[in-house]
């Protein structure tokens, strides 16, 4: 009965650490890289590091994939709300784009 017990709570820890999603499913490193070309590089540089009209340093940047979808997705101050002008699929693929550069 305790060895059941403590597999069932090792196997609730393991899964509430698991923390959402870690990317897209499908990432297409190609499709990633041309749509962080056209709609990102022009304020944070291909290499993420940039800066320009206030652009943060993807690079240095701490937030995990989810909180990247959303801020992509939404926007915030002066970084422009790419919901209705990538789909939910693009805005993923840049998200793990954006994550990839940090390595």
């Amino acid at each position: 009965m305790k060895i059941t017990i403590v597999s069932i709570f090792i196997i609730i820890v393991l899964y509430a650490c698991g923390g959402g999603k870690e990317g897209p499913a499908n990432y297409d490193a190609v499709q990633a890289k041309t749509l962080f070309k056209k709609y990102c590089m022009v304020c944070h540089g291909m290499d993420g590091k940039l800066g320009l009209n206030g652009a943060k340093d993807l690079t240095a940047c701490p937030l995990g994939f989810d909180q990247r979808v959303t801020l992509i997705t939404n926007g915030r101050g002066a970084m422009t709300p790419f919901k209705g002008i990538l789909s939910e699929s693009e805005i993923e693929q840049v998200a793990q784009f954006t994550l990839n550069l940090k390595k």
